[in-house]
């Protein structure tokens, strides 16, 4: 399920999280680290319930789609893993949730945040768009 982020600062709201889209495939909200752009990663539905269980021979193919192009990915055990370079802010890195265009929460949440889990204190994390300590989790969606 994708969780929303908001700065109150410059008011960039991202996305991130898997959810199923239209004719069988599966959409993961992505942003850059850099500038805040949002991306969308689509894959089929056995690519992404298959995860890391894809033996050597198979491909993995992804499409992403940015705030100003469409980029095809082919993942395959026997070649380098592809980059990725930001439509917004141009930065480039490779393909991956380590790289600039991620599916991690925020700086100052740690992958492991779980907005529900019942403690009092919210953690404030640091806009990739204008880099204050004033981006909050906002929601939770389901599809």
């Amino acid at each position: 399920m994708p969780k929303d982020y908001a700065c109150s600062e410059c008011e960039l709201t991202i996305s991130i999280g898997s959810y199923h889209g239209y004719d069988g495939e599966y959409i993961t909200a992505m942003y850059c680290r850099h500038c805040g752009a949002q991306y969308y990663l689509q894959q089929s539905t056995s690519q992404f319930y298959a995860g890391n269980e894809q033996t050597e021979e198979e491909i993995a193919l992804y499409t992403v789609r940015g705030p100003a192009c469409i980029q095809d990915i082919v993942v395959s055990e026997h070649e380098p893993t592809p980059s990725l370079i930001c439509d917004n802010c141009r930065v480039e890195g490779q393909f991956g949730s380590a790289g600039p265009i991620t599916d991690r929460p925020p700086e100052g949440f740690g992958d492991d945040y779980d907005p529900f889990s019942g403690s009092d204190s919210m953690p404030v994390g640091i806009c990739p768009g204008c880099r204050s300590r004033t981006m909050k989790f906002q929601d939770e969606w389901t599809t």
